[in-house]
């Protein structure tokens, strides 16, 4: 099992100001070719810090903070919880929510085959691979469409629901009764 360490978002103790002078002093004295080559960053981000450069008001992504904060000897930050789900997750990958009150606290991601069983307490997750020694097999199994009743609603008009309401009668009522009176 691997447990991905997050940042909490608002952790970074560097403000967007700060990230402006730090670019201001690398660009200094480089092309921002080198300054890409040097961050180690794919040389698609050679227009990403152009589009900055001419910005003054922009905040760099969290790639462009971990490039800056790698040139200058800082340690990167760690992603939020969004993100590493956005890139961990399979877009077509099933996803069930227990518990509706607010937001989720915790994610855990199965990449493993074959069913497993989860114990989720305080400390966090217990993964156990339960192929041999699962209680329930197919919880979630696909049903097929079943067969619909039969029902007929009768649709009455306004003035004559308020006067079976006035009699005190309903409509099931009067139906059994000429029902009954009917050979």
């Amino acid at each position: 099992m691997q447990i991905i360490t997050l940042r909490q978002p608002g952790s970074d103790n560097l403000t967007p100001a700060d990230y402006r002078e730090i670019f201001d002093e690398l660009r200094a004295n480089r092309s921002l070719r080198a300054l890409v080559e040097t961050a180690g960053a794919a040389e698609s981000r050679i227009a990403y810090w152009s589009r900055y450069q001419r910005k003054p008001a922009a905040v760099p992504d969290l790639a462009g903070r971990n490039e800056l904060r790698r040139l200058v000897g800082l340690p990167e930050l760690e992603p939020v919880a969004g993100d590493v789900v956005v890139t961990a997750a399979d877009p077509a990958a099933a996803v069930w929510r227990v518990g509706d009150d607010g937001p989720a606290d915790r994610v855990i991601l199965l990449a493993t085959p074959g069913p497993v069983t989860l114990h989720v307490n305080g400390t966090g997750p217990q993964v156990v691979d339960a192929g041999e020694s699962a209680l329930y097999t197919d919880v979630q199994a696909p049903r097929g469409r079943r067969p619909r009743k039969s029902v007929w609603r009768p649709a009455l008009p306004p003035e004559w629901r308020s006067e079976l309401e006035r009699r005190g009668l309903t409509l099931r009522q009067i139906v059994e009764e000429a029902l009954q009176e009917t050979p």
